[in-house]
């Protein structure tokens, strides 16, 4: 529900691309509130969800509630990074199988 400007959300422009949504959560506290209303807003529009990560500290708990009550696969959980976010961090991220399955990768 970001704006983007006026008369524009970013859940407007999802839906005009129609593309499926791969949501991004940092684990801290109101992960779950968001990101479960987040899910919600993404349905109610008819918009396809292909699943979440998590990124910040690993919690099994939140994953799994998530995937419960967000009916979702939680496809990664990615810890902080020591040196913060760039390209060579990621890179050094080994995706997992589900991820990888989600995004039509070979593995």
């Amino acid at each position: 529900m970001v704006p983007l400007g006026t008369e524009c959300l970013m859940i407007d422009l999802i839906a005009r691309l129609g593309l499926p949504v791969l949501v991004v959560a940092l684990t801290r506290l109101g992960t779950l509130n968001h990101t479960l209303l987040t899910l919600q807003a993404l349905r109610l529009r008819g918009i396809a969800v292909l699943g979440v990560i998590l990124n910040g500290p690993l919690c099994d708990m939140t994953a799994r509630t998530i995937a419960d009550y967000g009916r979702v696969p939680v496809l990664q959980q990615i810890p902080p990074l020591p040196d913060g976010v760039s390209a060579s961090a990621l890179m050094q991220i080994a995706p997992t199988a589900a991820l990888k399955r989600a995004l039509g990768m070979q593995e």
